[in-house]
């Protein structure tokens, strides 16, 4: 296996003036797709994220983000890497936002893992074989976007 998945959620609504501040970060990766603008800090360089980004932060990264106005909705997965060379070799920037295509396609697919975690009964194996999933769609829209003529 190359993934455990400790917690998720599927279009989680946090209401305005809402701020996540992990100084230390987390001690797992998390994967963020946020429905809404976001005020990230990354290296103390605040950035506006807007709806569709996605950000993967590595485990004890600091974590900084908020909405001073506007409620915050997001989907996100908490995990472990037992294998890091899966994310390198699929290339997935660390630590920055990104800007995949297809915002749907990743809402499905969080929404399929939660869907997945939630079920008493579980298998180790699929839900490893989907995160695997989401990050290979998440490569493809990164460095492989369609030019449509």
């Amino acid at each position: 296996m190359n993934f455990k998945l400790h917690y998720c959620g599927s279009k989680i609504v946090e209401q305005g003036d809402f701020t996540i501040n992990r100084p230390e970060g987390s001690p797992r990766f998390i994967l963020f797709h946020f429905y809404s603008t976001v005020k990230i800090t990354i290296d103390k360089q605040i950035i506006n994220a807007t709806p569709g980004s996605m950000i993967l932060y590595t485990p004890k990264t600091p974590q900084l983000f908020e909405s001073d106005t506007m409620r915050i909705n997001h989907d996100y997965i908490d995990f472990d890497c037992f294998d890091e060379s899966i994310i390198e070799e699929l290339k997935i920037p660390l630590n920055e936002i990104l800007t995949p295509t297809n915002s749907k396609d990743f809402s499905d697919l969080f929404k399929d893992i939660y869907e997945y975690y939630r079920n008493p009964i579980q298998l180790d194996a699929i839900l490893d074989y989907k995160i695997l999933g989401l990050f290979i769609k998440l490569s493809e829209s990164i460095h492989h976007k369609k030019n449509w003529n």
